[in-house]
């Protein structure tokens, strides 16, 4: 894909955002004052509290660099047991959806089959974002995308149990999907599925510090396995 910029103000002043040709809202980098950036790296250490929290359900699931297939991560629940899986938080991480701070999110991933519970977004620290009973248990704050066990995909926020969720349409199971929200700095978030833009929500937006976080389970009887190609976040502050 071609690439194009635009010119994005923000509390710190004036940022320079490289996106996609014709697609404003897939953020590729920015250049400027005040600019935080993070994004999954091929290499990363998946042992517990180095780059990750992870929180790991059943027999020992597997998080694995995914170089040879071009992926940055290769997930597989191993357990057989219905809520079996992984909960993966970045460590250490400056994100917050403040007033004047554009963000935008995206990750690009594919579970292997419909029945997965998976979650893709950022949320305050949480060690079971989706239970054992394939429901969310969001501890405090969210914003992102998941998916329980069917075809169904959700663009969801919360904050403190008050929550807005909107059903995003064009759902293929098994599939790579790319999911982005854009925070526009102000009151609202929108959220796109494959370039396409989905939903736009202005209340319960969070308002806590933020970390790119991903979670997969079975959502059956059966081990799933499932692949995250790419994983970002730019922050304008």
């Amino acid at each position: 894909m071609s690439t194009a910029s635009k010119l994005v103000n923000h509390t710190g002043g004036t940022s320079l955002v490289f996106h996609e040709h014709g697609n404003e809202a897939r953020w590729y980098d920015a250049i400027g004052t005040n600019t935080r950036k993070w994004e999954m790296r091929y290499g990363s250490d998946f042992s517990d509290n180095i780059e990750y929290a992870l929180t790991l359900v059943g027999t020992t699931p597997t998080i694995a660099q995914g170089i040879t297939a071009g992926k940055r991560a290769a997930i597989a629940t191993v357990g057989t047991n219905a809520g079996d899986g992984l909960n993966m938080q970045l460590v250490g991480t400056p994100f917050i959806l403040a007033a004047g701070y554009p963000l935008y999110f995206g990750c690009s991933f594919a579970p292997d089959n419909v029945l997965a519970d998976w979650l893709v977004g950022m949320g305050t620290l949480d060690d079971t974002m989706i239970n054992s009973s394939h429901a969310l248990a969001i501890d405090a704050e969210f914003i992102g995308f998941y998916g329980i066990g069917t075809n169904a995909v959700i663009a969801y926020s919360e904050i403190h149990t008050d929550t807005v969720s909107t059903t995003c349409a064009g759902v293929s199971s098994a599939a790579s999907h790319i999911y982005e929200f854009i925070y526009d700095g102000v009151s609202s978030v929108k959220f796109y599925m494959d370039g396409v833009l989905e939903a736009t929500h202005s209340t319960f937006i969070p308002i806590g510090v933020l970390s790119p976080s991903f979670v997969l389970q079975n959502g059956s009887a059966a081990a799933r396995t499932g692949t995250i190609d790419w994983m970002r976040v730019i922050q304008l502050a």
